[in-house]
């Protein structure tokens, strides 16, 4: 369990529409999305369609905060995940989508906004091996889950310093939330990282940006 956030009443949460974040694509390489388990709960692997992304093109890492992890994809190539954060937890929001749910039930917090800060370079999720899977290149998405906040911080793509931001909020409140990020630019790089900022609590009122990771999606540039 964790410690040190701050209680407030707790409203019924609506689901948040995702359709306008997540673009249309025209066929062609298939998209591969990124589940990310906690080790606190049985885990969660996607069984449904999740993100408009079919279940069997979702790879579900190995639960736990850390660790490297090689998958084969259907485009046939692989890609290795190697993540390092602060730990992992599981969140109950539903966004009415079965298999959303299961990529918002485990996420990866790289910080909490109690903690001391991490040094440079301490927490990351990083993927390699995209030019097998996407030779023409991809973008890529981020999702992210809490069982307690109000927003989340953006992630950065360090190749190019690229920002993915959030619009899901929740003001003044402390609740289980899910959001999905904004779309990369075209990447090319065969390896990427990712960082999340530490979580911070924002006043006057307070509210929480969490700084967690629950997923990634990745898809063919749009045509």
């Amino acid at each position: 369990m964790k410690i040190g956030k701050c209680e407030f009443l707790k409203p019924k949460i609506t689901a948040i529409v995702l359709g306008l974040l997540l673009v249309a694509f025209t066929a062609g390489t298939l998209p591969v999305g990124i589940n990310l388990q906690d080790n606190n709960s049985s885990g969660d692997v996607v069984t449904s369609t999740a993100f408009n992304i079919n279940p069997t093109n979702w790879l579900n890492l190995t639960p736990g905060g850390s660790g490297t992890q090689t998958l084969s994809t259907a485009n046939g190539g692989s890609l290795t995940m190697t993540w390092n954060t602060y730990g992992t937890w599981y969140t109950t929001y539903d966004d009415g989508v079965a298999g959303d749910n299961q990529v918002y039930h485990g996420w990866a917090e790289f910080d909490p906004w109690w903690n001391s800060a991490p040094t440079p370079g301490q927490y990351y999720f990083t993927i390699s091996g995209l030019n097998s899977a996407f030779p023409s290149g991809c973008v890529v998405q981020t999702v992210a889950g809490d069982d307690g906040c109000s927003t989340f911080q953006p992630t950065t793509v360090t190749n190019g310093s690229q920002t993915l931001n959030y619009s899901a909020f929740l003001p003044y409140t402390d609740s289980a939330l899910g959001g999905v990020s904004t779309v990369s630019t075209v990447i090319t790089d065969d390896t990427i990282t990712l960082i999340v900022p530490q979580g911070a609590w924002t006043a006057p009122g307070g509210y929480l940006q969490a700084g967690t990771l629950s997923g990634v999606i990745l898809r063919d540039p749009p045509q």
